[in-house]
């Protein structure tokens, strides 16, 4: 079992974007995403949670996260903090499966 030293941090930083949306931007090793809490189309979370199992047979990582000061908003900072907490939460569930099934082999 890995330490908290072993596990990659990878920032999501709520913010506003250049058509003054507020969302999360998460870099991940292929792409930058920015979840919009406005838009409509989400299809491209498809990609984003495609690219967060790629990461994790890579490595084990967590969600770390940060806001920008000009984000005032408690509620959508809130919100914010327990979407990260829960992608975490299920994030360590993948990994715990991906890593049970390497050790089948």
């Amino acid at each position: 079992m890995e330490n908290d030293d072993d596990i990659k941090k990878i920032s999501a930083t709520l913010k506003m974007n250049s058509s003054n949306e507020e969302g999360i931007e998460i870099t991940l090793t292929k792409k930058t995403y920015f979840i919009s809490f406005v838009k409509e189309d989400q299809s491209y979370l498809r990609d984003f949670f495609k690219d967060c199992i790629d990461e994790l047979l890579n490595h084990t990582f967590e969600f770390e996260f940060q806001k920008d000061e000009s984000i005032k908003n408690e509620i959508i900072i809130k919100v914010s903090e327990d979407y990260i907490r829960d992608l975490n939460k299920e994030l360590a569930s993948c990994a715990a499966e991906i890593n049970k099934g390497s050790e089948v082999e």
